[in-house]
């Protein structure tokens, strides 16, 4: 089973990745985080294709990548995106600390993104993309409603108010179906 892991920057990801390669046989075929963990992923997973969060964000392809960007858009997919469109644009307001970041450098960007991360998927053919959390960068927003489009399951986690305790989610719109179920 092909894996994205979606900016899961913290050490312990890289153990977790590990026990489900071996005992799952998840096996990771992406990962972004933080720069500071490239070298302790890719001693562990050789093959692994790493991606700076930074240049996610940003819109950067990671080397080897850069021909994502000239997938080209269609009307049927931007019009399938059309509902998320406006929340990733607002979602691009952190981004832009001094009112900077122009509506049209905005849509650019989540053009660029959409293009990319549609080509990484198709070219990586994951079964699943972990998120550490609800999406809430940009380009792992972008990624997360590709996913929901084209049927790649998703996993997040979600904190809850008891410390320490988290649960596992599979889209942000619908909750857990396991403490609805209890309720």
């Amino acid at each position: 089973m092909k894996v994205i892991y979606a900016e899961c920057s913290l050490p312990f990801w890289i153990e977790i990745s590990k026990y489900l390669s071996e005992r799952a046989g998840w096996k990771p075929c992406y990962w972004i985080a933080s720069p500071e963990q490239e070298s302790s992923i890719k001693e562990v997973f050789t093959e692994i294709v790493f991606h700076s969060t930074f240049d996610a964000i940003r819109g950067i392809a990671p080397p080897g990548f850069d021909d994502a960007f000239a997938t080209p858009l269609d009307e049927e997919l931007l019009r399938s995106l059309s509902d998320q469109e406006s929340t990733a644009l607002n979602m691009m307001d952190r981004m832009d600390p001094d009112g900077s970041f122009s509506y049209s450098d905005r849509l650019r960007l989540y053009h660029g993104l959409v293009k990319y991360w549609n080509s990484v998927l198709k070219q990586t053919k994951p079964d699943i993309v972990v998120f550490p959390n609800a999406p809430h960068l940009i380009f792992d927003y972008v990624m997360y409603m590709l996913c929901q489009r084209i049927g790649i399951k998703t996993i997040m986690f979600e904190r809850i108010g008891i410390p320490g305790m988290i649960f596992p989610l599979e889209q942000l719109e619908s909750g857990s179906p396991y403490i609805e179920s209890i309720y």
